[in-house]
């Protein structure tokens, strides 16, 4: 089974760069998260062996499968900034207890 790259529009603010470092923010329950959401994609990407471990736990999604998915899929390109946004209002929280202690 071949994999498909596909390659953002030379327009993209948002370089491979950028989304792999946000992907690398990810846990691991986000890539379960993402691997049960996107399932559809990983058909397409992976053997029947490969999606049932990954969506068993057994192994983990990759940053370079999980950045594919990004580029070719806006609704995958929406969740990435919306987990990545609800990863940094936690860090803000917990900043700011930090700092309140050090008053």
């Amino acid at each position: 089974m071949a994999l498909q790259v596909v390659q953002m529009g030379d327009n993209s603010p948002v370089s491979e760069e950028d989304l792999i470092f946000l992907i690398n923010m990810l846990d691991q329950s986000d890539r379960e998260e993402f691997a049960e959401e996107f399932v559809e994609d990983l058909e397409t990407m992976l053997s029947k062996s490969g999606l049932y471990k990954i969506l068993s736990g057994r192994i983990h999604l990759s940053n370079t499968k999980i950045l594919q998915i990004v580029e070719s899929n806006d609704r995958a390109r929406k969740w990435l900034a919306n987990k990545i946004r609800e990863k940094m209002k936690e860090a803000e929280r917990i900043l700011a207890k930090m700092e309140a202690e050090m008053k």
